[in-house]
């Protein structure tokens, strides 16, 4: 028999290893599974011969200022919530890039993993007369939103959830706030664990890269260098500690990488704070390894940061090193 097909639906532009892992599990369940990034939809509008959409146009834009360090970022944000309102809302604006792409695959069931995805595979969904499932990676409208950011996101979640044959989540507490906000009968949980795997060796690879000698300790950071991370608070932790043979770690990439860089040059700290970019998922257990203590710096700003497990909360336990967070 003809395995079911599975389409799986992601803004990130690097895949998440929650998503990851969800394929490797169906796949070896049986299923025909395939995943589609932003990366893909964006790549595949540049390559049609139709005129690229008017919202990955503004897209392209947005992003070119976020990464220009001459650019104000404080006005980052009311610019993208306009964005937002051009094109109706946030999901739509996503719709217009993806819908393209996604609406050429025919499958059995789309996963919509993030709010920003649930539209599309929700709309995928009703076109083909397959199954819906909503990944919820985080409590996506309670982020650090404006208020009129918040409210389109949750006017968004509202509008699509109901339609879902399967809701899923990270952990019991957003399981909870997604049931009794929208009145669901059942959130099912799948924690972002690590697969079980041998303890990762302790090889010193960040004594190597860098070239630090054996006395070095490593504070790491790893994931995402997104903003209203609270990321800055290690370089400017670093120039209150004396022990010089201590050396701090950002390992990833993201908007902030510059924005990092330029504090770090500017409390003369280059010597002890080192930025390495994002290693493919099956080496980051070795590099976490080689640290002596992970941080996660996130601040309880917004109820999603409360009730976060982020993935290298689960990376640093499966490496075996202690986590330094706050409560």
């Amino acid at each position: 028999m003809k395995p079911k097909k599975i389409i799986m639906l992601t803004a990130d532009e690097r895949i998440d290893r929650r998503i990851l892992l969800q394929a490797q599990s169906l796949s070896e369940a049986g299923f025909d599974v395939s995943i589609i990034s932003k990366q893909d939809a964006e790549q595949y509008l540049a390559k049609s011969s139709q005129p690229q959409l008017s919202a990955s146009k503004v897209y392209n834009i947005y992003r070119r200022l976020q990464k220009n360090n001459f650019v104000n970022k404080t006005f980052l944000r009311p610019l993208k919530t306009f964005f937002c309102f051009l094109f109706g809302s946030p999901a739509q604006f996503q719709l217009k890039i993806f819908w393209p792409l996604v609406s050429s695959y025919h499958a059995d069931i789309y996963v919509a993993h993030d709010l920003p995805m649930l539209p599309t595979a929700a709309l995928c969904a009703e076109r083909n007369h397959a199954k819906l499932v909503y990944d919820s990676h985080e409590l996506f409208a309670e982020q650090e939103f404006n208020f009129l950011e918040r409210l389109m996101w949750r006017r968004v979640e509202k509008k699509y959830i109901g339609r879902c044959d399967v809701v899923m989540t990270i952990n019991q507490s957003i399981a909870q706030v997604l049931k009794q906000r929208y009145s669901l009968s059942h959130v099912g949980v799948i924690q972002n664990a690590e697969k079980l795997v041998p303890s990762p060796s302790q090889a010193r690879i960040f004594h190597q890269i860098l070239n630090l000698p054996q006395e070095a300790r490593i504070v790491l950071y790893q994931g995402n260098l997104a903003p209203k991370r609270n990321l800055e608070v290690l370089v400017k932790a670093m120039k209150h500690v004396n022990a010089l043979h201590i050396h701090a770690i950002y390992l990833g990439s993201g908007p902030c990488l510059s924005t990092l860089k330029i504090l770090t040059q500017k409390l003369q700290l280059q010597d002890r704070i080192h930025f390495i970019p994002a290693v493919a998922q099956e080496k980051l257990l070795s590099y976490t390894a080689s640290a002596d203590l992970g941080i996660i710096p996130y601040l309880p700003i917004c109820m999603n940061n409360k009730l976060c497990t982020p993935n290298k909360l689960f990376e640093y336990i499966s490496a075996g090193i202690p986590i330094l967070s706050h409560n």
